[in-house]
């Protein structure tokens, strides 16, 4: 329970524009970790450990929500809890993105062309949406007379970046995928021989992930520090934060 009034005490503190969500949660962290006597952690440690949970996040993003968007169709989901299949497809919409990219003679390789690129979502020609099919079944359509696909009934495989498409006359088509999480980076600056947390620097990055995954964040950050926390105080503590980031858009 001491975790719980904690967390509750650091999200009463007040805010000002120049706390951004990473600063906040190194505060935190640190707070907790101090109460625990755990020591503290210098900023680039704070910075690797911050980036690799949030990588880890966003791949597991996509296999929970397969399992809990099948555990509702099959009417299992935990009633009254809410749709937490919902909350995670909001969570996985907020890196969509999308490109327009050439394609030269029914290829193009998306790794060459999408720098940011994470998962490929869909993909249109300028006619109609492009029908994903496996490998075996793109290659046999175009050999079977009557069948082979056209311009309003595109087919496309994809395979380690490699995407190609039929018929191969579409020289030109609009991705849409799931983007790569920005790197965080909390930033500071040396000030009288102490460290002062520095948004204005170049290199700066605020967390990039949905404010409904700020606990996951914190849950996964002090795991990696050696300290389990119950997720019930874990969401009091993003509840606050989420608070504290739509009063600095005022």
């Amino acid at each position: 329970m001491a975790n719980g009034i904690l967390l509750l005490a650091i999200c009463q503190k007040p805010t000002t524009m120049s706390q951004q969500q990473i600063n906040i949660l190194y505060e935190s962290i640190q707070t907790v970790l101090n109460k625990n006597n755990m020591g503290k952690v210098d900023n680039a440690r704070f910075n690797s450990v911050l980036q690799e949970a949030m990588f880890n996040i966003q791949e597991n993003l996509f296999s929970d929500f397969r399992k809990l968007a099948y555990r509702k169709m099959k009417f299992q989901d935990t009633p009254n809890y809410g749709s937490e299949a919902l909350y995670r497809k909001q969570a996985i919409e907020y890196y969509i993105a999308e490109k327009n990219v050439a394609v030269a003679d029914g290829k193009v390789n998306l790794y060459e062309n999408i720098d940011d690129i994470f998962l490929l979502n869909e993909v249109f020609s300028d006619k109609a949406l492009i029908e994903k099919t496996d490998a075996n079944i793109f290659n046999r359509l175009g050999k079977i007379k009557g069948f082979s696909p056209t311009n309003c009934s595109p087919v496309f495989t994809y395979n380690n970046g490699l995407l190609k498409i039929s018929p191969k006359t579409i020289n030109e088509i609009d991705v849409v995928y799931f983007r790569e999480i920005k790197p965080p980076k909390r930033t500071i600056k040396i000030i009288d021989e102490t460290e002062v947390f520095n948004p204005d620097d170049e290199d700066f990055q605020d967390i990039d992930m949905h404010p409904i995954m700020l606990h996951a964040i914190f849950i996964e950050v002090l795991g990696y520090f050696g300290l389990n926390l119950k997720e019930e105080y874990a969401i009091q503590y993003a509840n606050a934060l989420k608070q504290e980031a739509q009063i600095d858009k005022q």
